[in-house]
């Protein structure tokens, strides 16, 4: 009876998703910001815009004194690069389907009522994810869209222009229905396995990739990872610009899947810390080369920033951390100067500034809008008091 349940198991999930979509669109109207009107000028050159989201990539005092390790050289390249390197920011939710609707939105959470918490349900923050107000506003301005898969449904922007995966990845539309971790735990039972055998669910292809996961989901998260960090610095040759590229990458966060030197790991190592500082220093390494490249193959120069979405994933209780550092957060920003004024490319930057500012502030320098920046502000889960952490500037 239980293998029975499983095999009816696909069908629910499709259903309960197309149920959530709809509600979630009834919402939605409420839960977005209104689209300020975004323009360029006609003697104006539209800049590529690439925003790279390095999942659960901490604040560099946070790397020094829990890690182990040290980003400062990463940071210090960066900063020669052009790079304005926002030392001291925050998350502004330690979430990361509130940190993205918030920071996709340009908005905090709580529905104008200035209120230190969440007021929206899952399936209206996955929809804020899914199409927000930055990717509208992105879409008025003519610019094609370019995605990346990073392996969860409700990170996929269903109205991108491109979106880019792996081959495998591409062929298996099984998989566009997303899967939780209750139901990741139900697909490695010996019952679920039994959808091997129903050719009429499954393709060839599709088996395939079910297998894959199934038996090894390590090497599916590998993949996806290695892929975004080599097809990104392709882009600027292969795709016309304007165009505004979104690059969520599940890295540095677990699965601890890449030794610092991004040979594989076929097991999570027992060091999770130092498994953490060695997936930090290996994309710190592959950053470098990516935006190098962007900015020598792009012209005008684009655009770039990357954040990561909240600090940490690590068990903060268990390891006597205090929760609230999981707010640290990596945040750097390469603005071209603006050929049409004498605004400075670093002027609107300062080294607290959080991502609920961050399209504001280039919409405002780029595309004539008037949003003006917001107030900073960041909690703890869905509902905590207003958060800060100490900080100190580089010397």
């Amino acid at each position: 009876a239980f293998g029975i349940i499983l095999l009816i198991f696909p069908l629910y999930q499709i259903a309960a998703f197309q149920i959530e979509d709809y509600q979630a669109q009834q919402k939605q109207e409420q839960a977005l910001t209104k689209s300020n009107l975004v323009s360029l000028t006609n003697d104006q050159l539209p800049l590529d815009v690439y925003y790279i989201v390095v999942d659960g990539y901490p604040r560099s005092d946070f790397i020094s004194q829990y890690l182990g390790a040290s980003n400062t050289e990463f940071l210090e390249s960066l900063e020669n690069r052009g790079f304005f390197v926002a030392h001291c920011s925050l998350s502004n939710y330690t979430d990361t389907r509130f940190s993205l609707a918030s920071t996709l939105n340009m908005t905090y959470l709580d529905g104008g009522d200035n209120i230190p918490q969440v007021i929206y349900p899952g399936s209206t923050l996955d929809s804020m994810i899914r199409s927000g107000n930055v990717q509208q506003n992105f879409s008025e301005l003519g610019y094609t869209i370019v995605t990346f898969e990073s392996g969860y449904k409700w990170l996929r922007w269903e109205e991108s222009d491109i979106h880019l995966a792996p081959a495998q990845e591409r062929s298996s539309h099984f998989f566009n229905i997303g899967f939780n971790d209750f139901e990741q735990l139900l697909l490695d039972t010996t019952a679920a396995k039994l959808l091997f055998d129903l050719p009429f669910i499954l393709n060839p292809v599709q088996k395939d990739r079910l297998a894959e996961i199934v038996n090894n989901p390590r090497a599916a998260h590998r993949e996806r990872v290695l892929y975004a960090l080599e097809k990104l610095p392709a882009i600027p040759e292969e795709i016309p610009g304007p165009k505004f590229v979104y690059a969520h990458i599940i890295f540095p966060h677990p699965p601890f899947v890449l030794d610092a030197d991004g040979g594989p790991l076929q097991n999570s190592p027992p060091d999770e810390l130092s498994a953490y500082a060695d997936q930090i220093n290996y994309i710190d390494r592959r950053l470098l080369e990516i935006v190098d490249t962007l900015i020598e193959k792009s012209d005008p120069d684009p655009v770039i920033v990357i954040q990561g979405d909240h600090g940490a994933t690590i068990e903060y209780q268990d390891l006597g951390i205090d929760p609230s550092k999981r707010l640290g957060i990596l945040n750097v920003y390469y603005l071209p100067a603006n050929l049409n004024d004498s605004i400075t490319p670093h002027e609107s930057l300062y080294p607290t500034i959080t991502p609920v500012n961050t399209f504001r502030l280039i919409f405002d320098r780029y595309f004539n809008g008037e949003y003006g920046l917001l107030d900073d502000k960041s909690i703890i889960g869905r509902q905590s008091p207003y958060t800060n952490l100490e900080c100190a500037l580089p010397e």
